[in-house]
């Protein structure tokens, strides 16, 4: 009877260690198999970090390539002839046109002013036999240009020697009508305009001279027209330079008070 609990305690110990020897294995299976993957996991992490990092702070330029379009200059706007200044008049407006000139320039422009040939000029271009019956826009610049020439002389910006010939000039011209019939419309505007502009110089600068030509020439029923055109226009101009004139003469009155 003592020699039975013996023998189940040792079938229960070789039972034990049955068990312990199948454990061990699996567990040790386990954890060897465990440790590589997460040593791959780890790793693929920090060189999915890495290269974003790279990625990241790594910055690519393309570059980028001209095409020859874009080497090349622009284009140069050709300016057309009858917007420069006619030959015979392009000292004289370039002169003009300047804000501020020199001493030099002054005495030349002063010399232009008084230069008979250009008051020639004037003459030749203004009475020129008209050949076509539409607009020719170079012919056309050079009457602009003429006629500013008559009309600068005739303000007396500049004290020019030729006033009462300029004067004598633009009598001639507001005379003339030997226009042809046949010429277009717009032409024929044009040199009415021309007539107007010289016409308004004469009657608000020399009003005693255009005082005379309106009663010492008979006057067609047109030409009439014209005039008391350019009458109107002259009372207008006339009383804008006298506002003018009180303005700024207040102006300088305020300033010599202040």
């Amino acid at each position: 009877m003592k020699k039975l609990p013996f023998a189940i305690v040792l079938i229960a110990a070789s039972i034990g260690a049955v068990i312990f020897s199948y454990w061990l294995p699996n567990q040790s299976h386990s954890i060897v198999t465990a440790v590589p993957v997460n040593s791959i996991i780890n790793k693929h992490k920090e060189e999915h970090t890495l290269k974003v990092s790279a990625s990241k702070d790594h910055k690519i330029e393309v570059p980028v390539q001209k095409s020859a379009a874009d080497n090349k200059e622009p284009p140069q706007k050709e300016v057309k002839p009858w917007r420069k200044p006619s030959t015979q008049f392009q000292p004289f407006i370039e002169l003009m046109n300047k804000p501020l000139v020199s001493e030099e320039e002054r005495v030349r422009l002063q010399v232009l002013m008084n230069d008979y040939a250009l008051l020639n000029t004037s003459r030749e271009i203004l009475f020129r036999t008209i050949k076509h019956n539409e607009l020719d826009l170079v012919r056309e610049r050079e009457r602009l240009d003429a006629v500013l020439y008559l009309t600068t002389i005739l303000v007396g910006k500049y004290n020019s020697s030729q006033q009462e010939l300029a004067s004598e000039l633009v009598i001639e011209v507001l005379n003339n009508r030997t226009y042809q019939d046949t010429l277009s419309t717009d032409l024929k505007k044009s040199l009415v305009g021309d007539k107007v502009e010289l016409g308004l110089a004469l009657a608000v600068f020399h009003p005693e001279r255009w005082s005379q030509y309106k009663e010492s020439y008979n006057l067609g029923e047109k030409h009439q027209k014209l005039v008391r055109y350019i009458d109107e226009l002259a009372k207008l101009k006339s009383e804008q330079l006298k506002d003018n004139a009180e303005r700024l003469a207040n102006r300088l009155r305020t300033i010599s008070n202040s």
